[in-house]
């Protein structure tokens, strides 16, 4: 997914021409695009699944994952890594309460760590 970010997976075009037997020329979703932005939105959903409040009205109406990286970059301020900790504790849900009760005991991991161990 990183090529999505990078920018090295643009968007293909949205349409295409089909030619029908009796040489009509019509234009068609093309099934590529709708794979990558398939693709594109579930992680333009990762990412803003992470952002806190005061961000997300940044980032809103953006369109592509890519835009939002890009958006992001230019507020130049990283996110902490006990913030990235609470908040994807935060959204793991039931199944995982027993596990964020016992990362969220001092000293909390780092990101990086809490992200091995699922």
């Amino acid at each position: 997914m990183i090529e999505f970010i990078e920018g090295e997976t643009a968007a293909p075009e949205p349409t295409v021409e089909h030619t029908k037997e009796d040489g009509t020329v019509e234009e068609r979703v093309n099934p590529i695009y709708q794979a990558w932005q398939k693709s594109d939105r579930l992680l333009r959903g990762w990412i803003t699944g992470t952002l806190a409040e005061e961000v997300m009205g940044t980032v809103i109406g953006l369109q592509t994952s890519k835009e939002i990286c890009d958006e992001l970059a230019a507020i130049g301020k990283p996110i902490e890594d006990h913030s990235k900790v609470f908040w994807l504790l935060s959204g793991l849900g039931q199944e995982y309460e027993s596990f964020t009760t016992t990362m969220m005991k001092p000293p909390t991991p780092s990101y990086i760590d809490v992200v091995a161990l699922l």
